[in-house]
């Protein structure tokens, strides 16, 4: 036991080396000294000279790693790596520009941090594995089905809505705490509990569904039904034996959360002013994380975003006449890829129809009406995503004796849908339904006096004369036929089963009728009496649907249906154009951590010894530096390269689909721990068991041992967290742009739509209809994820209650 803890402890030598190795290099590959020495100069003071001087008395004007001018050791001491990363090792953090002492600031603000990261620890584990286990006590029962909606809809939500609506309501509404600030002593608690609060309610539904799905592994396994045959009650059972097994993923987990403790969380002290770790990174005015120390500790934080300019048009074509064609298609890579990604779905849907190994599981997901329907739900958010990935450029007036000019305006077949949206912009603000404007100004009335009014839009309502005497006739008329073409649609769409009538439930069809229907697939027949049910269900859920672009296609040209955003842009148009960058950067970034995350993960707890330590280190190593800055700093690296050398970008359009695509990446690559840790604790207990002993003793090889036995036992492990970091991703992206780290600026996203929208909470009256739209669109799409992976891991599985 001794031996072990030495060269635990030893361990951690080379785990510090490798975070200070790879923070420093990230700092210093977004702020160069020169950069550093600019910042600090000011445009006017910039000369050679003053440069050369400033990185001299800053200690900055010597090499990063090897210094060629020095003798023997000193070609690697005497740099600034040596000087100013490794003297955290004899804990000699510096100081920070203007004289301030690190080590003294992080012992001050330790404590606020750990004030809020211990309860919420320490409580939400103990809340959360409780509440796991009286969902599992009760599995099968209306309770337990209530407890996972419940679960899976509390994860649908961005961590961000929790905190702006728990500020609002506890705050501002009902005034139980204060709204943000922090007061030391006794009284600290007023300004802590809100926190607290709010990080155990948005916690609650990925861990307490995680945890069921382990308990739910277990509670099937023999020990627990021997124990059940010998007469222990279900408590015993759940206690002694299905908790203490699932221990090991359950501390896998404890200990990547441990590190947060120290770390502090950036959002939450941020919105509540809490004097902690993470306020330290707080994101400055300004874009991106900028103007911080760069000595000592901080200075990993003192990151940077460069100003740059975006072109506007774009000259391209052949020869005059070449094309007669009113625009150009245009492929940028995120549209490559989904292209790709669609033809491998469309290859896997083939292949699934000639495997009946597959075949059957799917059949029983289309047979499940929450499988149908949400399966419904997805492929409109897709079709929505793919239509805003066919881009192109619209062709200028022809000039004679000149080639084909083109505007630099990307826009896509969405764009073309939705210009009615697109083109309708007002002044500023303006409420759903509005006709006027949601402030007053100065405006000269007909007798020439100026008055304070809310002037009329320009497009909201433009066509009724007078509002307030013809406004909700036409609405309802409008409305009304906007919901007999749904209907119609529907009816057109599900004709065969209109046919045979719909009688309270769908009764079978016979297959030469479906065939009709476009939408065979989904009323393929599987179970009897669930195939009826979810024909039934599907078919509601597309009436909803077709009723809801019905209202949308009769309403949205004539009023701006969800309001305008400070600019005068309709927020229909910007949460519809957001569902592609959720998609991309949930879909994309999963198929990048996947790889990472099985592969090491399985092969380390398979294999063990030396394999296991250097993959044990290499997911240590990126544990060990706090999430949101490490991806940060990546971001801002790549931001650097892409604004270094605009020549690559003809338009701003492609540029931003670079960077977003490299935040996928590197959301991929920095993701991954969580999963490979919990597949590394997993194929430990796996490898012991008879099965894969006796495929060792048979001579099977290794990787056929790893694919064909560890593989598909951990699938429960990976399926769940799978869906659970994709749900993550599409509502991190919100957090992200929060920081000033996600997508550019420029680039519609449901995470720019929040930023721009939370400060406006403040307002008398208050601007809430851009963010409850972000919130809508975002819920529905991640609930619809979450349930439908729900059917389809029940289907995959064998050991689930769908194949029992």
């Amino acid at each position: 036991m001794l031996n072990y803890v030495i060269r635990r402890l030893l361990y951690a030598i080379p785990i510090l080396l490798g975070v200070n190795l790879l923070t420093f290099a990230l700092f210093f590959m977004v702020n160069t000294p020169d950069d550093m020495a600019r910042i600090h100069l000011g445009a006017k003071h910039v000369t050679p000279e003053s440069i050369a001087r400033w990185k001299s008395e800053h200690g900055y004007d010597k090499p990063l790693f090897f210094n060629d001018g020095a003798a023997g050791v000193d070609k690697a001491a005497d740099t600034l790596f040596v000087e100013k990363s490794l003297k955290l090792f004899v804990l000699d953090f510096g100081a920070a520009d203007d004289g301030r002492d690190i080590a003294r600031e992080i012992k001050t603000r330790m404590w606020p941090s750990l004030a809020i990261a211990l309860p919420t620890f320490l409580v939400g584990l103990l809340a959360y594995i409780s509440f796991a286990l009286l969902l599992v006590f009760f599995r099968g029962t209306p309770l337990d089905t209530a407890g996972v909606v419940l679960c899976v809809a509390l994860m649908s939500i961005s961590g961000l809505f929790y905190v702006i609506g728990g500020q609002y309501l506890m705050g501002k509404l009902w005034h139980w705490f204060p709204i943000s600030g922090y007061q030391s002593g006794l009284d600290a608690w007023k300004f802590l509990l809100m926190p607290v609060l709010v990080s155990l309610v948005a916690g609650i539904g990925d861990s307490s569904r995680f945890y069921r799905a382990l308990f739910i592994e277990e509670i099937g396994k023999d020990y627990v039904r021997t124990a059940r045959a010998k007469g222990l009650s279900e408590l015993r059972v759940l206690f002694r034996h299905v908790l203490g097994n699932a221990m090991i993923p359950i501390l896998t987990g404890v200990v990547v959360v441990l590190p947060r403790l120290f770390l502090g969380s950036l959002i939450i002290e941020s919105f509540f002013g809490i004097p902690g770790l993470g306020l330290h990174h707080r994101r400055h005015p300004g874009p991106g994380l900028r103007h911080r120390p760069f000595h000592g500790v901080p200075g990993f934080a003192a990151v940077h975003r460069r100003p740059g300019a975006d072109g506007h048009l774009l000259h391209a074509g052949g020869p005059e006449g070449e094309a007669g064609m009113s625009f150009k298609p245009i492929l940028l890579w995120s549209d490559a890829l989904i292209l790709l990604l669609l033809a491998l779905v469309l290859v896997g849907v083939w292949l699934v129809r000639h495997n009946e190994t597959f075949r059957g599981p799917l059949r029983q997901v289309w047979a499940n009406p929450m499988g149908a329907s949400t399966a419904l739900i997805l492929a409109i958010y897709a079709g929505i995503g793919l239509l805003d990935s066919l881009h192109y450029v619209e062709r200028l007036p022809d000039v004679p004796g000149k080639e084909a000019q083109y505007s630099g305006e990307v826009r896509s077949a969405l764009d073309a849908l939705l210009t009615p949206l697109r083109e309708k912009v007002e002044k500023t603000y303006s409420a759903p339904f509005a006709t006027h404007l949601y402030a007053k100004e100065t405006m000269t009335g007909p007798d020439g006096k100026e008055v304070r009014d809310f002037p009329r839009l320009k497009h909201g309502g433009a066509h009724l004369g007078d509002p307030e005497k013809e406004f909700w006739p036409d609405v309802l008329t409008r409305g009304g036929l906007g919901l007999l073409g749904g209907i119609v649609c529907w009816a057109l769409l599900v004709f065969p089963l209109l046919q045979r009538g719909i009688e309270g439930d769908l009764k079978p069809i016979p297959s030469a009728s479906v065939a009709k229907s476009p939408l065979t697939p989904l009323y393929e027949r599987g179970e009897a009496g669930r195939g009826r049910g979810a024909r039934r269900v599907l078919s509601w859920t597309l009436l909803s649907i077709c009723l809801t672009a019905g209202l949308l296609v009769a309403l949205a040209p004539h009023y701006h249906i969800l309001g305008t955003d400070k600019v005068g842009q309709d927020v229909l148009y910007l949460a519809l154009k957001s569902v592609r960058t959720g998609l991309l950067i949930g879909t994309l970034t999963t198929l990048v951590m996947l790889p990472f995350a099985l592969g090491l993960g399985i092969a380390a707890g398979y294999f063990g010894g030396r394999i296991d330590d250097l993959i044990q280190y290499l997911y240590t190593t990126l544990n060990s530096i706090p999430g949101v800055l490490l991806i940060a700093a990546s971001v801002l690296v790549v931001q650097v390269q892409i604004e270094a050398h605009p020549e690559l970008f003809e338009t701003a359009a492609a540029r931003s689909d670079v960077r977003l695509l490299a935040l996928c990446v590197i959301l991929g690559v920095t993701g991954w721990t969580g999963l490979a840790r919990l597949l590394r604790a997993e194929a430990l207990k796996l490898r012991e068991l008879e099965f894969v002993q006796a495929a060792r003793a048979f001579g099977v090889t290794h990787g056929r041992i790893l694919l064909r036995h560890l593989l598909p036992n951990v699938m429960h492990l990976v399926l769940i967290t799978v869906v659970i970091d994709f749900s993550g991703l599409v509502l991190a992206e919100a957090v992200l742009s929060y920081v000033g780290v996600g997508v550019d600026p420029a680039m519609i996203s449901f995470g720019n739509m929040i930023n721009g929208a939370r400060l406006e909470l403040a307002r008398e009256p208050v601007v809430w209809w851009q963010l409850a739209a972000a919130f809508l669109f975002m819920f529905v799409l991640v609930l619809a994820a979450n349930l439908f992976a729900d059917q389809v891991r029940d289907a995959l599985d064998p050991k689930s209650k769908g194949h029992r």
